[in-house]
């Protein structure tokens, strides 16, 4: 009788933990591509913002985004094959990175312009480099009108940042400013400009007072 009811005990569990192990795999599955895919978008963002921050050429921003599109269309039909869905990611990674460069080499910022499309007369709109402290490094200069204050940005940013990328934040301030905003070593134009041993808090305040004097100094 008891080992009657032992097999029985056995028969009625077993399916549980089975159907468990389902549910257990499903959601493991589930996560593992839900985090894939934010994964991606977070990698492809460089591509996106590539022609909204930059001026680099129409057919590089779509030439990077075509290779984004057909690796993400890759990564649905290998779903099941964790290796194949790395190397798509290494491929969406390695994409991101030559947009990042991308984004550095083609830097630039527009002319500053009345409402029908017309450069400003005496408006200036710039992107240069100085030497400060013995190192080259890039500022963004626009303005309407010189004899206005000078703001001085020392805002942080990515690889991919700088202020080329931020402009955009400034652009009701052009009236009132000189605007110049700095890209500071590791960011931006300057990404290089110190090694990154050097990237310290008491190099980057150095740099901004340097920065400071020689922009006192252009604009009086």
């Amino acid at each position: 009788m008891s080992t009657l009811n032992a097999v029985s005990s056995s028969n009625v569990v077993k399916p549980k933990s089975k159907s468990f192990g389902k549910i257990g795999r499903k959601i493991a599955t589930t996560l593992g591509r839900i985090l894939i895919l934010l994964v991606t978008i977070l990698l492809c963002l460089p591509v996106i913002l590539l022609p909204l921050t930059t001026s680099a050429p129409t057919w590089v921003w779509i030439l990077l985004a075509v290779v984004d599109i057909a690796l993400i269309i890759l990564q649905f039909r290998f779903t099941s094959v964790f290796r194949s869905r790395l190397g798509i990611l290494a491929g969406i990674l390695l994409v991101s990175l030559i947009a990042v460069l991308a984004s550095r080499s083609f830097a630039s910022t527009p002319p500053i312009t009345d409402a029908q499309g017309q450069p400003i007369p005496g408006s200036i709109a710039t992107l240069e480099k100085v030497n400060i402290n013995g190192t080259e490094q890039w500022i963004t200069i626009r303005r309407h009108d010189v004899t206005k204050p000078v703001l001085l940005y020392l805002g942080m940013g990515g690889p991919g940042g700088g202020s080329f990328a931020t402009r955009a934040l400034f652009e009701p301030l052009e009236d009132e400013f000189v605007i110049v905003a700095w890209d500071e070593p590791g960011t931006g134009k300057s990404y290089n400009g110190l090694p990154i041993p050097q990237l310290t808090t008491q190099r980057f305040v150095e740099d901004a007072h340097a920065l400071t004097l020689y922009v006192r100094e252009r604009f009086h």
